[in-house]
């Protein structure tokens, strides 16, 4: 498993920005050639679709208005019931993703594992908002 004390991360420049205040982004995204978003949440069905959605949908919006070349987004794949069962999260995912392809048409990338899992580990702060590019 890789770590953030592996030398590579060391090439990896860390800005600050909260994805749930877009006029914040700006400043973390100039001279941004590539962003990495894997932010989602769980909790109640209006809060994952803020967190996965609307916070996502944000990154994308501002990474295209400043005129980032490509953004890749770290989604989900769909599984039938569970889908139901996280309404919220899953209409998040797919909003974002349909914005992905709407603004970055050729340079976007969505990844869409079928499930990620793994112990916590905050490198700027509460990683459902903020962004690491």
């Amino acid at each position: 498993m890789s770590s953030l004390h592996d030398p590579w991360a060391n090439n990896v420049t860390r800005h600050k920005g909260h994805l749930l205040s877009p006029e914040s982004l700006k400043d973390a995204l100039d001279g941004v050639t590539s962003v990495i978003s894997c932010v989602g949440g769980f909790g109640s069905n209006s809060y994952m679709y803020k967190i996965n959605g609307t916070a996502n949908i944000n990154a994308i919006r501002a990474a295209s208005e400043q005129g980032v070349k490509r953004f890749v987004y770290v989604s989900t794949a769909d599984f039938g019931v569970v889908n139901y069962l996280l309404r919220g999260y899953y209409k998040g995912k797919r909003a974002a993703a349909t914005e992905l392809l709407t603004k970055f048409p050729y340079g976007g990338l969505i990844l869409r594992p079928g499930f990620i899992y793994r112990t916590r580990s905050v490198w700027i702060y509460n990683w459902s908002e903020s962004i690491i590019i």
